[in-house]
């Protein structure tokens, strides 16, 4: 059985990284649903994820 989430936590839309587990290298907020790191990502079809930085 799957725990119930007591509030929900902030994800990014196109990283999904979390307050709590943050992009590599550290990122903060830009919008309510997306990151510091992903801004550039952002209206794109590029997946960060497989990005070489």
């Amino acid at each position: 059985m799957e725990e119930e989430k007591l509030f929900d936590e902030d994800t990014c839309r196109i990283c999904g990284c979390t307050w709590e587990n943050a992009c590599p290298g550290g990122c903060y907020w830009v919008e309510e649903d997306l990151c510091s790191q992903c801004v550039k990502y952002a209206g794109t079809d590029v997946d960060p994820n497989t990005q070489n930085s």
